[in-house]
């Protein structure tokens, strides 16, 4: 094997842990009303649901694409973007559900279109990892 080869290898293999540890990274959990996460850059965030302020979800997809849509949350007047490709995201929808069912999210502002689309998730009809 010459030194191009070796060197292109062991480019590779970084480049597969980098692939793998940002998937690592991008995450987030609920555990009662606390919502935890952590962002590809590995920085950490974590809110009560009592602090969303507005909740709006962002359909993508179309054509040929499979139909998805990212959960954009504003906290404290910050955006925190929940997209389809994080593990949990259907349980997440179906969180969110309910508590807006169940009056928790009284001062957030959710419009009928978001919550639709959060529906359409939970049943499957919108893809999510």
């Amino acid at each position: 094997m010459n030194v191009y080869g070796a060197v292109c290898a062991v480019l590779y293999a970084i480049g597969g842990i980098g692939v793998l540890y940002t998937m690592y990274m991008f995450r987030f959990s609920v555990r009662g009303h606390e919502i935890y996460g952590r962002k590809r850059t590995g920085k950490k965030y974590r809110f009560d649901i009592s602090e969303i302020s507005k909740i709006y979800c962002e359909k993508g997809g179309g054509g040929d694409c499979t139909p998805y849509c990212d959960i954009w949350l504003e906290v404290h007047g910050k955006n925190i973007i929940l997209s389809h490709t994080m593990k949990g995201f259907r349980q997440f929808a179906s969180y969110i559900i309910e508590m807006y069912e169940a009056n928790e999210l009284e001062n957030c502002k959710i419009s009928k279109t978001s919550l639709t689309l959060l529906k359409k998730v939970r049943r499957g009809k919108i893809k999510a990892n």
